[in-house]
């Protein structure tokens, strides 16, 4: 069993793909907005977009989305759309043109890039009036109702599934190394209702359970087998939890020369934490 068959199944991935559609709609309109009269011809692509949810999200406001990732395996199980491209690559070498894009977008995946090379290629292939959208949706591990379900997460499966050290939403720096700086940022809580089933689907995504399978201390049925043990208890069969999520959105552009001036973060958005 692959992660992806976990993950990605037609039946437990469905309130999956709808909350990152919340996450990419939000994020995405906001960017095309701030492109301005030319958000709707906005050439764009989506980096480290999983199965395309993000992708697909954006190609409804955007002229053109090219869409990447890492896995040859998620770009095959990937949604298709008349203009969304696929294709296989990695973040810090991004294969396209210098000044090809509008907008280079990247959900619930930077924490995984090494920034400083990822912000040097956004650089590269944006034109100077590109944006960069980030954005990340953080599971706050409560479940509406339900302490002993926090205390579980907290203790349970943090001390099995310990957090992973060095990881950033957004490292400020390293943008700024590449010369952008973020413009707008924002954040909102939002709930998502998941069964035990879909719940222990979510988990196995998370970075703390994905870094013991990758360094062989977990097997993906392992983890699989263990939390349904555990759920049975915290979300009996037919039971819907309510899940609360923080989701944190950044914009970034070119800094100004010299001279010149733009808004800052603070105008008409609400300030968000910035790591």
């Amino acid at each position: 069993m692959t992660i992806l068959r976990n993950l990605w199944n037609d039946e437990q991935g469905q309130d999956l793909i709808e909350y990152t559609l919340l996450m990419a709609f939000v994020a995405l309109a906001s960017a095309a907005l701030f492109l301005g009269a030319g958000g709707s011809n906005a050439l764009v692509v989506a980096v480290g977009c999983g199965t395309g949810q993000s992708a697909t999200a954006l190609a409804a406001i955007a002229e053109r989305v090219t869409a990447l990732d890492a896995s040859a395996e998620m770009i095959a199980r990937a949604a298709g759309g008349a203009n969304v491209e696929y294709k296989v690559g990695v973040a810090e070498q991004l294969p396209f043109a210098a000044g090809e894009f509008d907008l280079v977008t990247a959900g619930s995946a930077l924490h995984w890039f090494d920034q400083r090379r990822f912000f040097g290629e956004c650089r590269r292939v944006l034109l100077a009036c590109g944006v960069v959208a980030v954005y990340n949706d953080h599971f706050t591990t409560h479940m509406e109702g339900s302490p002993a379900f926090h205390r579980w997460m907290r203790v349970g499966y943090g001390n099995r599934y310990p957090p992973v050290r060095g990881l950033k939403d957004l490292d400020r720096e390293a943008a700024a190394a590449a010369g952008f700086q973020v413009a707008q940022a924002t954040s909102f809580n939002h709930v998502v209702r998941l069964s035990a089933s879909e719940l222990s689907t979510y988990l196995l995504t998370r970075s703390t359970t994905l870094a013991a399978i990758h360094t062989g201390r977990a097997t993906v049925d392992g983890v699989a087998e263990w939390l349904g043990q555990e759920l049975r208890e915290l979300l009996p069969d037919g039971v819907v939890g309510a899940f609360l999520f923080k989701c944190n959105v950044w914009l970034l552009r070119r800094r100004p020369a010299v001279g010149q001036t733009q808004g800052g973060e603070d105008e008409g958005w609400d300030r968000a934490g910035g790591t």
